[in-house]
């Protein structure tokens, strides 16, 4: 069966570089899929147009007569701050191409598809010029509106590109048509995960896919599934990645999950049967959830996901946009508090406490509720630390509060040994002193000047909202500075390979910085 061609062609002013980049990466992902359906994208911008010269002179002729844009059949538009340069009867190049594929599919009926996309980023133009180019930007945009065009906005170009996937895959699904012998639902076990993390766990998503009456037959399916962000997961000794596709039909067994790019992945072909409706269910994708970030302006984001599922022997497909998770800020903490300082040795000895706060339920976990190498671990980094000071920590969460039952408590956090982009949190060595208040035995942080509790325990979800920790700095006697202090989630990360897919790399792990509290210390008068 001979390949079906879609030509996609771009409109864009040449400033848009980095969609111009994505869109061909969004296309090779599209084609991905396409390939299994018999079908392949073909993209068409100006950079393929060989060097000629059109008899009219002009340049726009000349691309517009080799990529053909009456006989394409997807046009996509990108537009953010400026409208482009002028071309022929001095109207904007890529206000041109849209409109002549408006006036085309008015005349057909049924093509090009028009996908044009308006970045939405903040700009403030520098001068009356910027200002007027990006006003034309915004008529025109209005003026294509008017005319029936349901146009589409992104912020971040990342997000221009998994758009463009997403409706490029609708498009391909809907010029097959799945057929009433193909169908399937899709839902998310949609969570709240952590702003902060690289490997954070998306809740299953389930899958009920039916192929129809025809009794005894068994045909093949597969699955893709496209993120708006970068998939973490770890790889396996096999070189697939640690998410299953769970059937749960004696036909198929449980798989494991391909990488194919950044962003996607995809399980090989499971069987089904007719007259019955199978439940397939993905579980322990991670995904980097800082990448999408969130803000003052935008305190919840959420993470996006294109699951396309295709009939392998029918060649039908369905596809299916879903919101995967939310995503908010998990660590909160409030300014040290001062408790009391003494002297002995030569040395004064400050004390303070330092509380992590959970700012939504669930975002403090143990080992198994991470279903990673440990539980979540809370960190202090100490900067600026002046010469011959030393840190101690508590080993554990305080206050200890005896229960009715037992006069000792099971401590929600205990402390570890991390290091900036370094390897698994390790124990901590106790020592003799100095102790806490209440006794509570302390731990001395090292020359990586990390201190750090992991969770582990969870029984009390109310008492892990808020924990409490015991911190003393010591330093000669005279000297008054005090170390600046930061609070974060560790083991926490700086290097790019902490955001993608590892092999060895610990889990969860997490971005580098964190929310700041006072570092100045209160003496006492």
């Amino acid at each position: 069966m001979p390949t079906q061609i879609v030509r996609v062609f771009l409109a864009t002013p040449g400033s848009m570089g980095k969609e111009r980049d994505l869109f061909s990466k969004a296309v090779e992902d599209a084609n991905h899929i396409a390939a299994k359906l018999g079908v392949s994208f073909l993209p068409r911008k100006w950079e393929y147009v060989s060097p000629d010269l059109h008899p009219s002179g002009e340049a726009q002729e000349r691309i517009e007569e080799e990529l053909a844009i009456e006989e394409c059949d997807v046009l996509v538009a990108a537009l953010w701050r400026d409208p482009g340069s002028l071309g022929p009867d001095d109207q904007f190049r890529t206000e041109r191409e849209v409109r002549k594929a408006i006036k085309q599919r008015k005349l057909r009926g049924t093509k090009p598809a028009i996908f044009a996309y308006f970045c939405t980023k903040e700009y403030s133009p520098s001068s009356a010029e910027e200002a007027k180019r990006h006003s034309q930007v915004l008529d025109f945009k209005q003026s294509i509106q008017s005319e029936g065009l349901l146009t589409k906005n992104y912020r971040e170009v990342e997000d221009f590109r998994y758009k463009l996937f997403s409706h490029l895959i609708d498009f391909l699904v809907t010029s097959l048509g799945s057929g009433e012998a193909f169908s399937c639902s899709v839902n998310a076990d949609v969570q709240v995960i952590r702003n902060e993390g690289y490997t954070e766990l998306i809740g299953d998503i389930t899958i009920d896919v039916s192929i129809g009456a025809r009794r005894g037959v068994r045909e093949s399916v597969s699955l893709t599934l496209l993120t708006n962000a970068s998939i973490t997961n770890r790889i396996l000794d096999n070189g697939l990645l640690d998410v299953e596709l769970i059937s749960e039909s004696e036909l198929s067994a449980c798989t494991y999950a391909r990488h194919i790019t950044a962003t996607s992945i995809e399980f090989d072909p499971i069987l089904v049967e007719s007259e019955k409706t199978h439940r397939l269910v993905i579980r322990g994708l991670r995904f980097n959830a800082m990448f999408l970030g969130v803000s003052a302006a935008l305190p919840r984001n959420f993470a996006q996901g294109q699951l396309t599922i295709i009939n392998t022997d029918t060649k039908q497909a369905v596809s299916k946009s879903l919101i995967l998770a939310y995503i908010e800020r998990g660590l909160g903490v409030e300014a040290p508090k001062y408790v009391t300082e003494w002297s002995d040795s030569g040395c004064t000895f400050v004390a303070f406490t330092q509380t992590f706060v959970e700012l939504f339920a669930g975002a403090f976990k143990n080992r198994m509720e991470e279903r990673g190498d440990y539980g979540t671990t809370l960190a202090l980094y100490f900067s600026s630390v002046p010469n011959g000071a030393r840190v101690f920590i508590t080993s554990r969460d305080i206050p200890i509060k005896p229960t009715s039952t037992s006069q000792d408590l099971m401590a929600s956090a205990l402390a570890r040994e991390v290091s900036p982009n370094g390897d698994h949190p390790k124990a901590s060595t106790l020592i003799e002193a100095p102790r806490w208040l209440d006794g509570t035995p302390m731990t001395e942080v090292g020359l990586n000047e990390c201190a750090a509790w992991e969770i582990v325990a969870a029984d009390n979800r109310e008492e892990l909202r808020r924990l409490v920790f015991g911190v003393v700095i010591a330093t000669p006697t005279g000297v008054r500075s005090a170390p600046s202090i930061s609070s974060l989630l560790a083991p926490f990360y700086s290097t790019a390979t902490a955001m993608t897919v590892s092999e060895s790399l610990p889990i969860p792990r997490f971005v580098s910085w964190g929310p700041v509290p006072k570092p100045q210390l209160v003496p006492t008068a």
